[in-house]
């Protein structure tokens, strides 16, 4: 990076502090009402309305006992096709209210000390040096929330494909409607005995956007 480009980085990130000391009641209001907009947004997509069927052949040939497809802490016999009905289902609901309830709470915390937030703050009291430890703290509180919009959002429009997996190492593999093969490593949610197949959600159009029904974060799989 030349001198000049580096120079204007360093102006730009010193403003952007200088703003952020003097804004912090505004910041955390901003941070907080972004919060509650992640999480009812995510209630809106239509993720548990949807149903999948799944067709697949668990095996070409005969295999030993110990090859054959596991899924769902089931033994799927080879050579026949096995048909599901697969939905998802909301889990872990509390973390969501729990988030509802901290940012609610942070901006009610702004508007009693702060009438107006989004005046530049003159004195670096307590209350102060509380809203900035604030305004940290919902890193933690966006990412969760970042994560149920995300997770919401996949399932409300992905397709769906039959993978194979290792639940204990988290790495899966499968094959989108085009016959291109995908497949990540991810830690597991949710270990169900030694299940060697899973189901994977993936965009149609950017199948690298997918996630395995064992790393669902707010959501289990049912099938029928």
């Amino acid at each position: 990076m030349k001198p000049v480009m580096i120079a204007v980085v360093g102006f730009i990130g010193l403003g952007a502090v200088f703003l952020f000391d003097l804004y912090i009641p505004a910041v955390l209001l901003i941070l907080g009402s972004l919060t509650l907009i992640l999480v009812l947004g995510g209630t809106l997509l239509p993720a548990n309305s949807r149903t999948f069927k799944v067709n697949f052949l668990a095996a070409e040939g005969e295999i030993s006992p110990e090859k054959r497809r596991r899924f769902q802490g089931m033994i799927l016999d080879p050579g026949k096709y096995h048909s599901f009905t697969a939905r998802v289902q909301m889990v872990r609901v509390w973390r969501l209210g729990v988030l509802g309830i901290i940012a609610l709470l942070e901006i009610g915390l702004v508007m009693a000390f702060y009438p107006s937030p989004f005046q530049a703050v003159r004195e670096m009291d307590f209350q102060y040096f509380m809203v900035l430890c604030l305004c940290f703290a919902t890193i933690v509180q966006l990412t969760i929330a970042s994560s149920w919009l995300l997770e919401r959002r996949l399932l409300s429009i992905s397709a769906l494909a039959v993978g194979n997996c290792d639940v204990r190492t988290g790495q899966y593999t499968f094959c989108d409607e085009r016959g291109d093969y995908y497949g990540g490593t991810k830690k597991p949610v949710i270990f169900v005995g030694n299940d060697n197949t899973c189901l994977v959600f993936y965009s149609s159009s950017r199948p690298q956007m997918n996630v395995p029904s064992f790393r669902l974060l707010f959501h289990r799989l049912l099938l029928h």
